[in-house]
């Protein structure tokens, strides 16, 4: 019998990996935080950027700077730092439902696969904060 690596196994079914799921999912949260769709507690963990004019890449949320592992790895960092990219990757309007929504996260699963929380870090780094 032939072994086949679970790399091999995934694309030849056409698979999606867990981590896009997961990013997927955060996305969707996040998503309903900007709809105000989830309770008050939840939604106040984050930040939209607020400024004198409207942006043309619609909600955007506040990225904290964190200085431990652990904060990289909090929803308060994630779900802001994935939104920040797919809202930069495509313009996503406000006005839009959630089944779109869907349909756009799985015409963009490979971008959404690829996309890495540690390089967001550094393309997202402040020079004026003082990393640890």
């Amino acid at each position: 019998m032939r072994q086949l690596s679970p790399k091999v196994l995934e694309e030849s079914l056409n698979w999606l990996p867990l981590s896009y799921f997961y990013k997927r999912r955060l996305l969707l949260f996040m998503f309903d935080v900007i709809k105000l769709n989830v309770p008050d507690d939840l939604a106040s963990l984050f930040t939209l950027k607020s400024g004198s004019r409207p942006s043309r890449r619609g909600s955007q949320f506040v990225i904290p700077c964190v200085k431990y592992e652990i904060g990289k790895q909090s929803i308060q960092y994630r779900g802001p730092t994935i939104w920040t990219f797919f809202n930069r990757l495509i313009n996503i309007n406000e006005s839009i439902s959630k089944d779109k929504f869907k349909q756009i996260l799985r015409r963009f699963s490979k971008d959404i696969t690829y996309f890495s929380f540690r390089a967001a870090m550094i393309a997202n780094k402040h020079n004026d904060y003082v990393y640890f």
